[in-house]
């Protein structure tokens, strides 16, 4: 099992460490750390025959490494990997879909209508690409935070959960979408919150059969932890031609 891990500064330096130290428990063969920076910080920190160093930008990795494992999909082949996302991040997977979307349909045509509106957590942000930041937390989490049962914070139980807030939302169609798509973060070991490679897989092949079905589809598209959110709208238009 491979993990690849995006970005290698202080946040993926701490999520290689965790994950070397209980390789031999999650069956750890390759730590793949992708950074533009050819003297990124887990290049100075760790030495490790396990870590591969990928000195690319993230996007451009992403793509072709998301297409080699869509391919083993439609090969039929077991998908194993885990993405390690970083903590502060663009809608990387967002992006991803949309690249390997106008490569299958070169003459695809697709828009970024911003998400309007409240979807009701506490923290609930417009940025500037017109994504939208949620979160239940009005304080700062540590990064390597597990999201347990009771919240360290409030010392309470945590009476919250993203994924069923925003599958809620949607079916109630709150903010009206054709389909949603959710990549969930969930906390796998020592700190380390991961998203199986095999769960993004099978959302975009939902996305790309509605695509081709409906011609004109308008998605969401959230990447999520228990606490915490990143959301995106994709519209999208195919001609008959494809």
């Amino acid at each position: 099992m491979n993990f690849i891990v995006v970005g290698g500064g202080c946040y993926g330096t701490y999520y290689c460490r965790q994950l070397l130290r209980g390789a031999e428990k999650l069956g750890l063969e390759q730590l793949v750390v992708v950074d533009h920076d050819p003297n990124c910080q887990v290049r100075r920190e760790l030495v490790d025959d396990r870590i591969l160093h990928i000195t690319q930008d993230w996007r451009v990795f992403l793509q072709t490494y998301f297409a080699e494992q869509l391919q083993r999909h439609e090969q039929g082949l077991p998908i194993i990997d885990h993405y390690v996302p970083p903590c502060i991040a663009p809608h990387i997977l967002f992006e991803t879909f949309e690249w390997e979307l106008t490569r299958h349909h070169p003459t695809l045509k697709i828009s970024h209508p911003p998400v309007s509106g409240k979807i009701g957590t506490p923290v609930d942000m417009a940025l500037a690409d017109g994504n939208r930041a949620l979160s239940f937390a009005e304080w700062i989490c540590p990064h390597s935070c597990i999201e347990p049962r009771l919240c360290p914070v409030t010392r309470g139980p945590k009476d919250w959960d993203m994924r069923e807030h925003l599958v809620k939302f949607f079916a109630e169609q709150q903010l009206p979408v054709d389909s949603y798509h959710l990549f969930s973060c969930r906390h796998l070991a020592m700190g380390v919150g991961t998203i199986p490679w095999r769960e993004i897989v099978v959302e975009f092949v939902l996305l790309r059969e509605a695509i081709t079905k409906n011609h004109e589809h308008r998605a969401a598209l959230a990447t999520i932890s228990s606490c915490h959110g990143l959301v995106g709208l994709m519209e999208t238009y195919l001609g008959n031609n494809n």
